[in-house]
């Protein structure tokens, strides 16, 4: 039925419930209504193979996406992007000027177009978007959805970005470059940001923190550390070669703002050692099912303290405290 086949994308860009569509004047709500109206003889029609429209066919389930992840931050926009196995998607944007644009969707693939995320021949990705973003004025944290909602507007988004990496690599994680477009509402950015990319579901301890940082000087660090004081894992990327993290231990911010300061100790497998300073410029905290109990965890697109520029660096994730 091609007009339930239409809902589908609305359905994924308001993917916490279909209502949401109607609240918003706008052509989304326009459409929405149209296919609904196309759409409502079919399910009231008999199920009799005799009454089925002609030429329908049940379409091949598409192949689920590979889970990734893509981190980017610039001074004028930073970014996170995340796909799961099971279909569901999330994009972030953080602007320079505060406030976030937010897109969820779960049933990614099923309809072109949407959120897509693809490798590209010279070993980078491709992300591209045509949609539409929910723009909050802040991000505090809600629990109430209504409530929560009033807050957003809906407006129109197209997303163009290609990750380079920075050198040819076998792993699954590198650090590289993003470039290309963001409009939104109809006035188009240029976007150049640092960058991480990273292939697989996170894995590692729990409760965790989790960083991707440009320190500058040709070197990033990309680290994953039990908290508190637990097994560390990652690598210093510097001269197209990776180092190993040995140990590594964090110093926190306070409860209701873990990453307002963190503090970092390292140390490599080759012995060197590293102390980093970073602060959220911008954070998200958000509540995850994770067993039985659900957790917080808050993501921030951050800067280096005592760097001579205090543009965005890279992000951090800290979760299940």
């Amino acid at each position: 039925m091609r007009a339930l086949a239409a809902l589908a994308p609305l359905v994924d860009a308001v993917q916490l419930e279909l209502g949401i569509a109607l609240r918003w004047p706008g052509p989304w709500r326009a459409r929405l209504v149209a296919a609904c109206t196309e759409a409502l003889p079919a399910p009231l029609a008999a199920s009799h193979p005799a009454g089925a429209p002609p030429g329908d066919t049940a379409a091949a389930a598409p192949a689920p996406p590979v889970p990734r992840r893509l981190e980017f931050a610039g001074a004028a926009l930073s970014g996170l992007v995340g796909l799961d196995a099971g279909r569901t998607g999330r994009l972030l944007l953080f602007p320079e000027g505060g406030g976030l644009f937010l897109f969820t969707g779960e049933r990614l693939g099923h309809t072109p177009g949407g959120l897509c995320v693809e490798p590209t021949a010279s070993g980078g990705l491709a992300l591209r978007y045509d949609g539409p973003l929910l723009r909050f004025p802040n991000t505090t944290p809600f629990l109430d959805l209504e409530t929560g909602l009033a807050r957003a507007e809906l407006v129109e988004g197209e997303i163009e970005l290609r990750f380079a990496p920075g050198h040819a690599h076998e792993g699954p994680a590198e650090f590289g470059t993003v470039t290309g477009s963001v409009a939104l509402e109809r006035a188009r950015h240029p976007v150049t940001a640092s960058a991480f990319a990273e292939d697989g579901a996170p894995a590692g301890p729990w409760p965790r923190l989790r960083a991707a940082l440009d320190l500058g000087g040709g070197a990033s660090l990309a680290l994953t550390l039990g908290l508190p004081g637990g097994e560390a894992s990652g690598f210093l990327c510097r001269d197209g070669q990776h180092v190993a993290v040995a140990a590594a231990h964090a110093a926190l911010g306070p409860a209701d703002a873990p990453l307002a300061h963190v503090g970092l100790e390292l140390e490599l497998v080759d012995g060197r050692r590293l102390s980093i300073a970073a602060r959220a410029l911008h954070r998200l905290p958000v509540i995850r099912a994770r067993g039985r109990a659900p957790v917080r965890v808050e993501f921030a697109a951050c800067c280096l303290e005592g760097a001579p520029a205090a543009g965005p660096a890279g992000w951090l994730e800290v979760g299940g405290l």
